[in-house]
C-alpha cells in the first residue's frame, strides 16, 4: 500500500494499488488482497463489508476512492501469524513465511524450496493451459 504519490503523501488516505489491466490473463491484484484484509480487520472508516466498498462510488473526475484508516489500525499488524486458534499478534515475516511454506510443500512430498515467483508461475501456466515444462 502507498500513501498517495510520492510528492503529495496524505497520511490521512491510502491508495490500495489494485493495478488489473483489460487482459484476458489472469491477474494478481495485490492492492485487492490488502484491502480485503484491512476490511475484514475493521480497519476502514465506514466500510465493513466488501458489499460497503462496493457501494462506495468514485469522486468526480477522479479513478480512486478515498479511504481512511481508523486510529487503532495504524499501529496494528497487517500480516500476521496465524495458527488453528486463529490470528495472532506476532508479525508474519517474510522469513517465518517461507519457512511454513517449506514445511507444507516438505509434507507434500515435494524437497525443492519453493518461492512464491514459482507457484504463480505454475498456477498461471495451467490456468492459461500451458503445461508444457519449461
Amino acid at each position: 500500500m502507498n500513501s498517495g504519490s510520492k510528492k503529495n503523501r496524505n497520511p490521512e488516505y491510502t491508495v490500495f494499488g489494485i493495478g488489473i489491466r483489460d487482459d484476458s490473463r489472469p491477474q494478481f491484484a495485490s492492492g485487492l488482497l490488502l484491502a480485503v484484509i484491512a476490511i475484514d480487520q475493521g480497519a476502514i472508516y465506514g466500510i465493513n463489508t466488501i458489499e460497503d466498498l462496493a457501494q462506495q462510488q468514485f469522486p468526480e473526475g477522479k479513478n480512486e476512492i478515498p479511504l481512511r484508516w481508523k486510529d487503532d489500525a495504524k499501529e496494528k499488524l497487517v500480516f500476521r501469524n496465524v495458527t488453528a486458534q486463529g490470528a495472532q499478534d506476532l508479525v508474519l515475516t517474510t522469513e517465518r513465511f517461507y519457512y511454513f511454506l517449506r514445511q507444507l510443500f516438505r509434507k507434500a512430498g515435494y524437497w525443492e524450496d519453493p518461492t512464491i515467483h514459482d507457484i504463480r508461475r505454475t498456477l498461471g501456466k495451467r490456468l492459461m493451459g500451458d503445461t508444457a515444462q519449461h
